[in-house]
């Protein structure tokens, strides 16, 4: 099937780029390529678990642009300490959002810190340019059963609000 990649410039408008691909490990070896042909300067490029690779990231900065990476479990490493820091500090900022529709009811809170609060420095040293760590947390209400669930990204950029790295959760998931 076809890889997508999304990058959000700062106006919020897209810029998608799409290869066309033979098997799963070429993701690898194609979003650089994807990369290469875009032009992404002053971008956030936002790339799903699959792409939450050093070399990428790199990539992502020699262009000019920004990276916002989601962090999944096939890298413990550095989930467990930016889920660490999240448990050890106190958040630099804060942003809430509450959904309600059919007796289902969704509260998806983000919060931001500097990557200097993780403990594991040397988890945050591998990681180029590395400034803020993101935590969303969803917890939803339906049948009168509560569910919650975290997702965590990283990015180089260091704007201090977490309203806007919430923006960059809800494009990255829109998709």
């Amino acid at each position: 099937g076809n890889y997508l990649l999304n990058a959000f410039v700062s106006e919020n408008s897209l810029i998608l780029g799409q290869l066309p691909l033979r098997d799963k490990e070429n993701e690898i070896t194609a979003i650089p390529r994807l990369l290469d042909n875009l032009d992404i300067e002053g971008a956030t490029v936002s790339i799903d678990a699959i792409g939450t690779q050093r070399e990428i990231a790199k990539k992502i900065l020699d262009k000019k642009a920004h990276y916002f990476l989601a962090v999944k479990d096939n890298q413990p490493a550095l989930r467990d300490a930016v889920n660490e820091a999240f448990v050890f500090s106190k958040p630099s900022g804060t942003f809430s959002e509450l959904e309600a529709d059919h007796g289902r009811i969704e509260e998806r809170t983000c919060c931001i810190l500097p990557a200097d609060d993780m403990l594991e420095k040397e988890v945050k040293e591998r990681w180029p340019e590395l400034k803020t760590l993101v935590r969303v947390v969803s917890k939803v209400e339906a049948d009168g059963k509560m569910t919650e669930s975290a997702r965590y990204f990283i990015s180089d950029d260091d704007y201090p609000k977490a309203a806007y790295f919430y923006a960059l959760v809800r494009g990255h998931w829109s998709i």
